[in-house]
């Protein structure tokens, strides 16, 4: 009786739009996944729910604790005659999920805000000049309320850092160790060759790498105010012949420029929100 009552975990189901309870109860260890960090849904009555978060996500974790919260939001039918994206433009194609398997400690980042602020080489100018006529048409002529009725999808600049010889070693001399791997918001496992840098500033710098070199190298906003990206990415950028560019914004700048400036206080901006 004893080892049976040790395998189940007390969980607790919230609505995560209203903040309530939905309901709790015991459930067998053998019944809960391995981990909530993968994107996941549960039916509860006759209804879907996604799980919006869960803590502990790792069963690792809360078969220790015996507890479990789950928040929920309730699937609703869209009609896609409706949908509108959030954003005017994203990348193509994505890296591979086939790294390690998320323990959580990751830095997570939608699929859709992948290489949205990056450094791309000045060779590619011509390439970005191109992208950027696309996206300004979605600005233009596909805005509606919140969202656009269509997207760009970069595909132009599959290396970025053409030309530039970026090794993991000069990255982390320029700021510091990695921080943490990377994962894809509703994935289960690690972005395959990802690394991160909390390099302050409101910045979090990530990319990846093939046989050791930085092939991609863009940044993210976040809250942490400590260090100072500004001076070691003008010079990386001014030494290995980089430009920073901002898709959704549809600008781009070497260092020293005003739109270098601007892209980096954008993070701030962000953050404040």
């Amino acid at each position: 009786m004893f080892n049976i009552l040790k395998r189940r975990v007390h969980v607790t189901f919230v609505d995560d739009a209203k903040n309530e309870t939905l309901g709790e109860g015991k459930f067998e260890l053998s019944d809960l996944p391995d981990s909530f960090l993968e994107s996941t849904t549960l039916d509860v009555g006759d209804e879907n729910w996604s799980v919006v978060q869960a803590d502990p996500p790792l069963k690792e974790k809360f078969a220790k604790s015996k507890k479990l919260t789950v928040r929920l939001r309730r699937i609703e039918q869209v009609s896609t005659e409706t949908l509108l994206y959030s954003l005017p433009t994203i990348a193509d194609p994505l890296p591979a999920s086939q790294g390690r398997i998320a323990d959580d400690s990751e830095m997570v980042i939608a699929e859709d805000d992948w290489r949205q602020i990056e450094c791309v080489s000045k060779q590619l100018e011509d390439c970005i000049r191109e992208e950027m006529a696309d996206i300004g048409t979605i600005l233009r002529d596909a805005r509606e309320s919140v969202g656009f009725t269509k997207i760009h999808v970069r595909k132009r600049i599959p290396q970025p850092l053409l030309g530039a010889t970026l090794p993991r070693s000069y990255l982390e001399g320029q700021f510091g160790p990695a921080s943490a791997a990377v994962r894809f918001h509703g994935s289960g496992a690690r972005i395959s060759d990802a690394f991160c840098h909390d390099v302050g500033d409101h910045w979090l710098l990530y990319g990846t790498t093939q046989k050791d070199q930085a092939i991609t190298l863009a940044l993210a906003p976040s809250a942490h105010t400590n260090g100072a990206l500004a001076t070691p990415l003008r010079h990386l950028c001014d030494t290995h012949s980089l430009l920073l560019v901002d898709w959704c914004g549809c600008r781009f700048g070497a260092p020293g420029s005003d739109d270098f400036a601007a892209i980096l206080r954008s993070g701030l901006e962000e953050t404040a929100r």
